[in-house]
């Protein structure tokens, strides 16, 4: 599934206030193969290593796949999970909302990752999951996945896994915090590439799949400053926009003019 970036500009008189998350969800839900609950077992093997049985443990858990469309909820703030969702393709999100409709993003998932972790832990979700693309999700019994904590190198896979997701977090808060509109744009477009894989030399494309204003809720900034910051990097040469593509012209440079270490992702060096 292509997962390209919407760099349309927004025409004016365009509403800040983002899209309601749909209701009616037209999905497809189907047993899938064992290939693909492989991805849940990468990801924690990146965090620790995992001996045989506690393999065979993950990849033995009864799951089911979901295709969601774009702006839809997987969870809502305080809702009791009974489902764990394991993210196959496509983007999703971290959000929460004020009481006027205005939302932040405050995390973005891709594939591999595991939104609402939390709920293995607490009784409550903590915060609410969307997705900002169409996805693919693997939904696993939160009791079953519960039953696999009892392998000590599950239980540390997850506990690493959290700590990443608390770095990422506090590398969120300084960028939303501090860095002006066109840095915090260049920030996530480097941690994105990092985080897909798509960092190969000092020149490459990829696909996202989001859009303007998608961007502007994560960096907690305007559609209109979300535009401007992109015809920024335009300008400066730091990137080409071609419909759902972006190309990275000179990654050294886009990374250090938008202040990107990747050190808190704790990922080998592309």
């Amino acid at each position: 599934m292509g997962r390209g970036i919407n760099l349309t500009p927004v025409s004016k008189g365009t509403s800040r206030r983002p899209p309601m998350l749909h209701t009616d969800r037209s999905v497809m839900t189907r047993p899938s193969s064992l290939s693909s609950l492989r991805l849940l077992l990468e990801q924690l093997e990146t965090r620790a290593p995992l001996q045989e049985e506690a393999r065979q443990a993950i990849l033995s858990l009864s799951f089911e796949v979901e295709e969601v469309g774009r702006e839809h909820s997987l969870l809502q703030q305080s809702e009791i999970p009974q489902r764990f969702c394991v993210l196959a393709d496509g983007l999703a999100a971290r959000c929460g909302r004020t009481p006027e409709g205005s939302r932040q993003i405050t995390a973005i998932y891709v594939p591999g990752d595991m939104p609402g972790l939390s709920g293995l832990m607490l009784p409550n979700a903590v915060f609410s999951v969307c997705t900002l693309t169409r996805c693919k999700v693997l939904w696993v019994s939160v009791r079953d996945l519960r039953q696999t904590l009892k392998h000590p190198q599950i239980m540390e896979a997850l506990w690493r896994h959290s700590l990443v997701q608390l770095s990422m977090a506090w590398e969120w808060e300084v960028s939303i915090g501090r860095r002006p509109a066109e840095k915090k744009i260049g920030h996530l477009l480097c941690e994105l590439a990092v985080r897909l894989g798509a960092v190969n030399g000092s020149k490459f494309s990829f696909q996202l799949g989001m859009t303007q204003q998608q961007f502007a809720d994560a960096c907690g900034i305007s559609v209109v400053h979300a535009n401007r910051s992109f015809q920024t990097l335009r300008h400066a040469g730091l990137i080409e926009s071609h419909g759902d593509w972006v190309a990275v012209t000179d990654w050294e440079r886009l990374a250090t003019w938008s202040e990107f270490d990747q050190a808190y992702l704790y990922r080998a060096p592309a």
